[in-house]
């Protein structure tokens, strides 16, 4: 065991959240106990006191289990929360957020620290935990009533009746499909997740990965059959200041230099996030995306409102069906009687569709053989009843990673860090932002690959930048930006003249999304 450090002002807070510091001349040792009046701090974790009756109580209130070495014997409790689980998903709230890939990284706040407090959440509906039609019916057992939630969570309340609801939309083109993906994925607290800026110089994100499958498909014989579903099962608040740090947040925090490194602090970013979350709902989500052949649609004379509606019942959004889709897709008493099986991936009998694109978000998605995939309504079902063990955070708000660090028990002795964490966090969003794209034409989609724009055409527009088309060309040609400003967490309005022309762009933030406009007729006008 080497000093971590030597004599010098140690200060925290108790579970009380109030301060406390003492000076100590001895040497200090990584994950040691040392003892201030009738406190005690694990040096590891400067921002956190704990009082001599956390110690040898069973529980790991330093996260490591330090205060639990070296007993001679324990003092557990005996109250009723000696035997209750931690509320469901709560490491899922705890984690921060990389806006940049829309993925969730690792542990910022602790989940498992409880400050010796016994706080518990009622399901009031454990005996009928109603799932509609979707996922039919969930039921909790009585072991199931009480919840222990954590210091760090503020309020956590069950749904009365965790609610479902789904859809499935036929798209003529990628950019109609991907900006209605775009406004169910929006963040609250005035900072919008785009999809514009889907891989960011980074790897290993699902969201990434989704995003990048589906904008291949750019073949203007190609429509797109989206089904989306989503469950609530939980609605929680994290607590507004003296928050408790995840250790391995908070070791990283102090290693970072009190002089300003850019690279240091954006490496931090990466692992950590941008981002945490003040409050959100917990649940699932399950997406397709289907990629469907225009040609062989037109071909066996179907219409995209039925292929829409077939391709859900398969899957179970409307109605329980066998996973083999055995009709004629066409409307009648046998809506989808033709060929085509909805239950191996891309192995389909059918030359509809070209392929199918998903991403599923809270549950059990992995099973002893492998990936659970979700084809049929029966592993449907068998998602959604994960569910209630297993969510996902599917709405959240959520605040600047340098706030947390403001907010939290370690704010008082982090220095230059916190100053030095806000500067790097505008130079690390400015990297990967969209508005460093050219104008798309015809309201085309700006996208951001790593250091490289291109833009998704609507149907009927091709080229670099969309400029060109078949149809009549009009005056001008609509051009569109959109980037992210999610250092902006207000809504405002402004207008802005651009002078290369003489027309007025409207310039509107909308969640910390801004779109830029030209205002011009409809190019199908006059066709």
């Amino acid at each position: 065991m080497h000093p971590r450090d030597h004599g010098q002002l140690l200060w925290g807070w108790d579970e009380e959240g109030q301060s406390c510091k003492q000076t100590y001349t001895g040497q200090l040792y990584a994950g040691e106990l040392v003892i201030l009046d009738s406190l005690y701090l694990v040096h590891r974790q400067k921002g956190r006191c704990i009082s001599q009756s956390l110690r040898c109580n069973g529980e790991p209130d330093c996260d490591d289990f330090s205060d639990e070495d070296n007993c001679e014997s324990f003092n557990k409790r005996k109250d009723k929360c000696s035997t209750l689980l931690p509320i469901p998903g709560a490491d899922r709230g705890t984690q921060g957020y990389n806006i940049l890939t829309g993925e969730f990284v690792d542990h910022v706040v602790d989940p498992k620290y409880y400050g010796g407090m016994c706080e518990y959440v009622y399901n009031g509906d454990w005996r009928k935990f109603a799932y509609d039609s979707f996922c039919e019916n969930l039921h909790y057992t009585e072991e199931y009533k009480n919840y222990r939630k954590p210091y760090n969570y503020h309020t956590y309340h069950f749904v009365a009746e965790a609610t479902s609801h789904g859809s499935q939309e036929y798209y003529e083109d990628m950019t109609g499909m991907l900006k209605a993906r775009k406004e169910m994925s929006s963040v609250n607290a005035g900072i919008t997740v785009g999809v514009y800026v889907f891989a960011a110089g980074m790897s290993g994100s699902k969201e990434s990965e989704f995003l990048r499958n589906i904008t291949k498909y750019k073949n203007q014989n190609l429509g797109f059959v989206r089904l989306w579903s989503k469950v609530q099962t939980a609605h929680f608040k994290m607590r507004s200041n003296n928050l408790m740090l995840h250790e391995d947040f908070y070791l990283s925090l102090m290693e970072l230099p009190e002089q300003y490194n850019f690279g240091m602090y954006s490496h931090f970013f990466k692992t950590f996030g941008t981002h945490y979350v003040t409050e959100g709902t917990m649940g699932g989500t399950l997406e397709y995306v289907v990629v469907i052949n225009k040609t062989s649609m037109a071909e066996s004379k179907l219409e995209a409102k039925q292929v829409e509606k077939c391709i859900g019942a398969a899957v179970g959004l409307t109605f329980p069906l066998d996973n083999v889709v055995s009709v004629d897709l066409k409307v009648g008493v046998n809506p989808c009687n033709k060929k085509g099986s909805f239950d191996q991936g891309k192995d389909f009998n059918s030359a509809l569709i070209e392929d199918v694109v998903t991403l599923v978000k809270g549950g059990v998605t992995y099973s002893s053989s492998g990936l659970l995939a979700i084809r049929n309504p029966e592993t449907y079902r068998n998602w959604g009843a994960s569910l209630k063990y297993n969510p996902a955070l599917i709405d959240y708000e959520i605040m600047p990673i340098y706030e947390l660090v403001r907010l939290s028990t370690a704010a008082d002795h982090v220095g230059a860090r916190l100053a030095n964490m806000q500067r790097a966090w505008d130079e690390y969003l400015q990297q990967f932002n969209t508005c460093r794209c050219s104008p798309c034409r015809h309201n085309g989609i700006p996208v951001l690959t790593g250091n490289s724009c291109k833009c998704i055409c609507k149907l009927s527009y091709h080229g670099d930048a969309c400029e060109e088309t078949l149809r009549r060309a009009s005056a001008l040609g609509a051009m569109s930006i959109e980037c992210e400003v999610a250092r902006q967490p207000s809504f405002r309005h402004q207008e802005v003249t651009m002078p290369k022309y003489q027309d007025r762009w409207v310039l509107v933030v909308l969640g910390g999304l801004v779109i830029l406009y030209i205002r011009e007729e409809d190019p199908d006008k006059n066709l």
